[in-house]
């Protein structure tokens, strides 16, 4: 890639995160969420509305645990990183708005319509949109399958050392073992 077409790219992308950012003020009412750390209510729905799209229905945790999952992961995220991901999460709310000229929000679409969408950042010229979607989806997975109910739809049993060894202890060995 050539170096202007590198800073054009990057430039749009700034200014769109900017824009996402920006578009904070809202017809829409969103549930009041308490006990959040590091989202609104509005960001928490978002999230709630993206996990649905990357969950089998009826499985744990639910969407809206994995988005308040993600509230306490992001509570500890440094600022910067933080910082990113809110903006990131209010481009995906006004997405639709920006890209599609809809009049309705991500979090108000049905979830045919936002799994729709989030196809369409999959598979999107625009860099930035591409890696939003991979940075939701890893995000929402990274939620998702750090609850031990999920473990088991993939096959998963558990992890081998058993929680709360710190390491650096010798464990018992079983004779024969």
């Amino acid at each position: 890639m050539r170096r202007r077409r590198f800073l054009a790219t990057g430039l749009f992308g700034g200014a769109l995160l900017g824009l996402g950012g920006l578009l904070e003020s809202s017809r829409y009412s969103y549930p009041n969420a308490g006990g959040l750390r590091a989202l609104s209510g509005k960001q928490l729905a978002t999230l709630s509305a993206a996990a649905a799209c990357f969950s089998p229905i009826g499985s744990a945790p639910t969407p809206e645990e994995i988005a308040r999952w993600l509230d306490g992961y992001l509570a500890s995220a440094p600022e910067h990183v933080r910082a990113d991901v809110l903006r990131l999460i209010s481009l995906l709310e006004h997405g639709p708005q920006l890209f599609l000229s809809s009049p309705r929000r991500f979090s108000a679409l049905s979830l045919e319509a936002r799994e729709r969408h989030l196809v369409g950042w999959a598979d999107s010229r625009l860099a930035l949109r591409r890696a939003g979607y991979a940075a939701v989806r890893e995000l929402v997975s990274l939620a998702r399958y750090s609850d031990p109910r999920a473990w088991s739809a993939i096959g998963y049993g558990g992890p081998v050392v058993p929680r709360g060894w710190r390491g650096g202890e010798r464990e018992p060995v079983e004779p024969g073992g």
